[in-house]
């Protein structure tokens, strides 16, 4: 009972859904210390309900624990499929902590789960999942593994849910074949839920945000019927409502309606601090989107104090900057930028240098590195200017 109340996606506040799981985690391991292969099952479960609530550590805990436990167990195609799901998940929830080692263990739940045979859906989802990581650097094969996991759910037709996850995940990774896969996830969602639903509303962010970068604006009415279902279902400062309403936020900035997306990305601020007082880091999304939004609109003495309080807000802690190293480079090159529009030369190479080293070592993380490489040039570029003049 208390794994159900728990789920993440069950409406209501974040704390009472933390403290089920607090609770959940007790009683496995009073009631089931002495049945390990039930207290390896559990530990997967309340680890993820851990990560799906953003509490790292606690997760680690417990999926570490589950995939100790399942290696003492005897191999088998039933085994292997959940020490493949425990794998998966840990890689997940370390990978902003340490790369490498989530690369081995996505390597290894993937492994795990292609030699299953027949395939299970259970293997073709740890499949879809590993995939990218455990074939990194050979993307054509990454690809055709995700593809195949598509294929083999596709065989089970009780599975549908799972299969709109799948098609879902492997639109992520773009081509031409995203809006269809996307489009086939949400009619899957709709038939199998009803238009009134959370995942139907999740489905329709995705659809809108593919209509939005083929064109600009057509994808507003799918991203504010996505929010509706969410609010009424969830609540209006739900997390997973403020998410939808912080990209119907950036979707405004990208059609050039810098006005329009200042006060949602407001709204999502000041719901978040009202009703996540505890939690920090999720303030760096809406934080960053107002601070970049406020520089493009020229407001910049704002700007550059909303930047610097994201910057903040995301190298808090030691965990916090390195689970979020994508998004403090990136802040630290906003940041950077308004100030060389305010002529703070020197800072603003202070932080496009502090934004070199958020993201030195991480490979999945070149895109950010040239963008902090790049500022770096036009910071040299006004100095030049200045000296001229």
């Amino acid at each position: 009972d208390i794994f159900e109340t728990a789920r993440p996606d069950a409406g209501g506040d974040s704390m009472p859904v933390r403290e089920l799981v607090d609770r959940a985690a007790d009683r496995i391991d009073e009631d089931f210390s002495t049945h390990p292969s039930v207290l390896a099952e559990l530990s997967l479960t309340v680890g993820s309900l851990y990560a799906s609530l953003g509490e790292r550590e606690n997760a680690r805990d417990h999926l570490e624990r589950s995939v100790q436990l399942l290696d003492l167990e005897e191999p088998g195609p039933t085994r292997d499929i959940r020490l493949a799901m425990a794998l998966r998940r840990l890689s997940s929830v370390v990978r902003g902590l340490d790369a490498d080692s989530a690369a081995v263990l996505s390597s290894r739940a993937f492994a795990l789960a292609a030699a299953v045979a027949p395939k299970t859906p259970e293997a073709a989802m740890v499949i879809l999942e590993a995939a990218n990581s455990a074939l990194e650097g050979r993307k054509d094969s990454a690809r055709a593994a995700r593809l195949s996991a598509v294929r083999t759910l596709r065989t089970f037709p009780d599975q549908r849910a799972l299969l709109a996850t799948a098609l879902q995940n492997v639109a992520h990774d773009g081509g031409d074949s995203a809006l269809k896969f996307q489009e086939e996830a949400l009619d899957i969602r709709r038939k199998l839920y009803g238009e009134w639903h959370t995942a139907v509303a999740a489905s329709l962010n995705d659809v809108a945000m593919l209509y939005h970068e083929r064109e600009r604006g057509s994808g507003d009415s799918l991203m504010l019927r996505a929010i509706e279902i969410d609010r009424d279902l969830l609540g209006p400062t739900h997390h997973t409502t403020l998410s939808l309403l912080n990209n119907f936020a950036w979707m405004k900035v990208e059609q050039g309606r810098h006005r329009d997306a200042i006060p949602l990305f407001r709204q999502v601020l000041s719901a978040r601090e009202r009703q996540y007082p505890n939690e920090q880091w999720p303030l760096a999304y809406p934080l960053h989107g107002l601070g970049t939004t406020l520089m493009e609109a020229g407001e910049l003495e704002e700007a550059e104090q909303i930047l610097r309080r994201t910057v903040e807000v995301l190298t808090e802690d030691r965990a916090s900057t390195e689970a979020m190293a994508y998004l403090t480079g990136i802040a630290r090159v906003s940041l950077s930028k308004c100030l060389l529009k305010r002529g703070k030369l020197d800072e603003s190479e202070r932080q496009a240098w502090l934004a070199i080293d958020a993201v030195s070592g991480r490979p999945d993380l070149a895109n950010n590195l040239k963008l902090a490489q790049k500022q770096l040039e036009a910071i040299a570029v006004a100095r030049s200017e200045a000296s001229v003049r």
